[in-house]
């Protein structure tokens, strides 16, 4: 679907376009084809090949995630709660799978498989991705980042210190009225 829109605007005669996408993948899903890619050209190319989104695969950086069991198809993940800096989901397979959250690949998240820290991969080459075993799961996403917990401390260190020094130098220095 692309539809054109010219309005009578002096300063910009050039139409402009709106897409919709409606064969759009799920915000989370999982997938049981993958393709490891060792440079970003390749990935380029992959993205310029016209049956890369009926190939249903992910593209991956890392051998942990390299999987390929034909006959399936993408899978729903349901996402349970989420909030800024956790999201919980649950998800069921009768294989192993790539769990694919279309969110960014950004430092400071951990992820959880029914309670048990695993890795997190780039999966798409801006994406996050992880293995996920046979079963019924529940995975949860937190993100714990270390520079913001050390900002965290050096505010609340720093505000004491500010608070004893006013405090300390009212008592060394008492106002004469």
């Amino acid at each position: 679907f692309a539809s054109e829109y010219s309005a009578d605007d002096p300063i910009n005669k050039d139409p402009f376009y709106i897409y919709r996408n409606n064969t759009k993948l799920p915000r989370s899903y999982l997938i049981f084809r993958s393709e490891k890619l060792d440079t970003l050209e390749d990935f380029y190319n992959k993205l310029a090949d016209d049956n890369f989104l009926n190939e249903q695969k992910v593209m991956v950086e890392d051998d942990d995630l390299k999987i390929n069991i034909p006959g399936k198809s993408v899978k729903n993940v349901a996402i349970n709660s989420e909030k800024s800096d956790k999201i919980s989901l649950s998800a069921s397979s009768d294989t192993d799978a790539v769990l694919v959250l279309t969110d960014t690949y950004y430092p400071g998240w951990t992820a959880y498989i029914d309670n048990t820290r695993t890795d997190i991969y780039y999966v798409n080459l801006t994406q996050r991705g992880l293995f996920f075993p046979k079963g019924n799961h529940d995975v949860k996403y937190i993100f714990q980042s270390a520079s913001f917990e050390t900002g965290k401390k050096i505010t609340v260190i720093g505000s004491f210190i500010l608070f004893l020094t006013v405090f300390l130098s009212s008592l060394t220095f008492p106002r004469k009225d």
